[in-house]
């Protein structure tokens, strides 16, 4: 048994059922023409039919090759090479820090109690100024990602 055909194979197959109707209704308006003129203004109206024909068919070509190729059909290469979409594997140590950070945001004590140490291992010099984040006991959130950033920065600066 052949394979079933993509509509996107066989385009020509669409078209010829429209293309014979307007050839079928053009062919009848310019025959009535033609038995009604002048004999001298005979190839007029045959010119005309054929122009009519001819510039249906151009705009029907133009907006065809017109179209983005993003709107096409694929390929039966192009689908067969896309697999399926690919997960972004991250560490789950950088998993496990951002949520570290994002629940400090949330949390004073878990700052306290969890980032803080893990940022005083990285560099124990850390200055007064960030010192303050970790002695705010009125507050019940933590520390904004902002200054959390800024703390960051200042470890990573080791020079």
């Amino acid at each position: 048994m052949p394979p079933p055909e993509r509509p996107s194979e066989r385009p020509w197959r669409g078209l010829f059922a429209p293309y014979l109707l307007l050839l079928i209704v053009v062919g009848l308006v310019a025959t009535g023409a033609f038995a009604g003129v002048d004999p001298a203004d005979r190839p007029l109206v045959l010119r005309l039919a054929v122009a009519a024909l001819v510039t249906v068919v151009v705009v029907h070509l133009h907006g065809h090759f017109r179209r983005p190729p993003d709107e096409a059909q694929p390929s039966a290469f192009d689908e067969a090479r896309a697999g399926p979409p690919v997960e972004a594997k991250v560490a789950p140590v950088v998993t496990r820090l951002q949520e570290q950070v994002e629940y400090s945001v949330a949390s004073q004590r878990y700052f306290n109690v969890v980032l803080w140490p893990r940022l005083e291992r990285l560099r124990s010099d850390i200055p007064a100024r960030f010192h303050a984040l970790r002695e705010r006991r009125w507050r019940r959130r933590g520390p904004s990602l902002a200054e959390i950033a800024e703390l960051v920065r200042h470890i990573g600066d080791r020079k």
